[in-house]
């Protein structure tokens, strides 16, 4: 009974420090929010007097949350930035894998072209290598790249993944719950 308890902790663990799945809703978490910010943008024109949302919201994180009375787009623009800022972590993550590791330019080039860029995410694996090999990495002719890929990427998130987490939070899961057991 116990080792099925351990298996549900981890598994949970495990989900809810999924960096994979949180980089394949990156895409569409930027694009929402530029839509949200899209539509209420002529009410921030109007309460507020500003154009762009994106430095009001910026001034709102640094300055702390002061709506005016505007209790009608407080909760818009308390979500606005939460997801503003977590996708923000995701980009200096990813900024961290690229600065810290030795393949690191390899690693961020792969974060970027298969999650983080505003263009069309690659329609197939081939399309994604290409991508990676325009920005000079991959570049040995007649060389099947699968197999490499797929290690480099799974690497590469399991970078970003530590940068966002913590380097222990993965791998020390069973430490923590032999420490720590659930009563």
């Amino acid at each position: 009974m116990a080792n099925k308890k351990n298996k549900v902790t981890a598994k949970r663990g495990m989900t809810y420090h999924n960096t994979r799945l949180l980089l394949k809703i990156f895409r569409n978490c930027n694009m929402n929010l530029y839509e949200s910010m899209e539509v209420h943008r002529e009410d921030f024109k109007k309460e507020f007097d500003i154009d762009d949302i994106s430095e009001y919201l910026d001034a709102l994180g640094e300055a702390g949350l002061d709506f005016k009375g505007a209790a009608k787009l407080e909760g818009h623009a308390r979500a606005m930035l939460r997801t503003k800022e977590m996708l923000n972590l995701i980009r200096v993550a990813a900024e961290v894998v690229r600065n810290t590791n030795a393949k690191g330019e390899l690693y961020y080039s792969i974060l970027y072209h298969a999650y983080l860029s505003h263009e069309q995410p690659p329609k197939s694996l081939h399309e994604n290598i290409e991508r990676v090999q325009g920005d000079g990495h991959y570049k040995i002719n007649g060389l099947n790249y699968k197999g490499i890929y797929y290690a480099d990427r799974k690497k590469a998130i399991e970078l970003i993944g530590d940068a966002l987490w913590g380097y222990t939070s993965r791998k020390a899961i069973n430490i923590l719950n032999n420490f720590l057991p659930e009563k």
